[in-house]
C-alpha cells in the first residue's frame, strides 16, 4: 500500500501541467518597447504587451506599431521568424495610415518577404474611399494593394 502511494506521489509530480497551464518556452517579456531596423534604416517603433523570444521567433500580444511611414499597426497577437522576413497577424489587424486611410481585418494576416495577404474578408475606409472585399493582397516595395472579389466600394468626390 505504501508502495502505491509513493508511486502515485511520483505519477502526480511527474505529469506535465495542461496546455493552458504551460508557459511558451523562450524568454517571457512583458511591457515591451519594440524597434525594428533595415539596416541602418529604422522601419518601425512600438510596443507589445507580451513577447515571447526564443532564437528563431517570437510571439507577441497586444502590439501597436507606426512605421517609419507612419503608418499605424494594431494585432492582437503577432508570431513569426525574428529576421521579420515572415510573419502573421492570427487574429487579423487593424491599420491606419498617415493620411488617415484605415484597414483592417479579423481574419489571419500573412507577411512574407514584404508581401501581406488575408486570409479573410477586408475592409477600408477614408482617404475618398470605402471599400470591402473577400481577401487582399498587399505588396509593400510596390506600395500596391489587390483586392478579391465580390468587392464593394463607395468613392467620394471632394470639392
Amino acid at each position: 500500500m505504501r508502495l502505491a502511494a509513493v508511486l502515485l506521489l511520483i505519477a502526480a509530480a511527474c505529469t506535465r501541467p495542461p496546455a493552458a497551464q504551460r508557459a511558451e518556452q523562450g524568454v517571457n517579456l512583458h511591457d515591451v518597447k519594440v524597434t525594428t531596423w533595415a539596416g541602418p534604416e529604422l522601419r518601425a517603433r512600438g510596443t507589445a504587451e507580451r513577447a515571447t523570444l526564443t532564437p528563431e521567433s517570437f510571439v507577441a500580444e497586444g502590439v501597436a506599431l507606426t512605421t517609419a511611414e507612419g503608418t499605424q499597426l494594431r494585432a492582437p497577437r503577432v508570431e513569426g521568424n525574428v529576421d521579420l522576413t515572415r510573419a502573421a497577424a492570427p487574429n487579423g489587424l487593424d491599420a491606419k495610415t498617415a493620411e488617415g486611410c484605415e484597414g483592417s481585418t479579423r481574419e489571419r494576416v500573412e507577411w512574407n518577404d514584404g508581401i501581406a495577404t488575408t486570409a479573410g474578408a477586408v475592409t477600408a475606409k477614408g482617404c475618398g474611399v470605402e471599400l470591402s472585399g473577400s481577401r487582399l493582397t498587399y505588396n509593400l516595395a510596390e506600395g500596391r494593394a489587390e483586392i478579391f472579389g465580390p468587392v464593394r466600394t463607395r468613392i467620394e468626390a471632394t470639392p
